[in-house]
């Protein structure tokens, strides 16, 4: 469902501003960002208060944003994740939406997607209110990783 109103989303606006440059891909981060912090808050509000009480969960609950985007599969934890502080790696040859026939180059969709998903995490830790901070960066090609911090008390 989600990916049907990106598409529609993104193709009218590859459509009606014919996105091109960097000003395209400014575009798409604001665009990214703000339907992923809509979607994010969103979706914390349709989960039972026992599984947003317990800090662990809350953490988890980030991955869970992306599996549920983009698949299981896709995520390796480095490490032991810790309520302070997940680094994840995600890698994966095609991004779902990619096989979607838009006007965009493929790295603008990557762009698209990293702004998507630091929106989707940051709205469901404002939504949680917690405090925190996603990064995500392009490591090699389709792969990027993506860190969390989360404060505590």
């Amino acid at each position: 469902m989600i990916f049907v109103l990106l598409d529609s989303i993104l193709t009218r606006t590859v459509d009606s501003n014919s996105l091109k440059g960097p000003e395209a891909i400014l575009k798409l981060q604001q665009l990214g960002f703000n339907l992923g912090f809509r979607s994010g808050s969103a979706y914390t509000k349709t989960l039972p208060p026992q599984q947003l009480s317990d800090s662990k969960m809350q953490v988890s609950f980030i991955a869970f944003i992306w599996e549920a985007l983009f698949g299981p599969e896709t995520r390796t934890f480095l490490g032991n994740p810790t309520i302070k502080d997940i680094e994840t790696l995600f890698e994966g040859a095609e991004l779902p939406l990619a096989s979607y026939k838009l006007v965009m180059q493929k790295d603008n969709l990557l762009t698209f997607y990293c702004a998507f998903i630091e929106g989707c995490i940051s709205g469901a830790i404002d939504s949680l209110g917690l405090l925190g901070n996603v990064t995500i960066t392009q490591v090699d090609g389709p792969k990027v990783m993506l860190s969390v911090s989360v404060a505590v008390e």
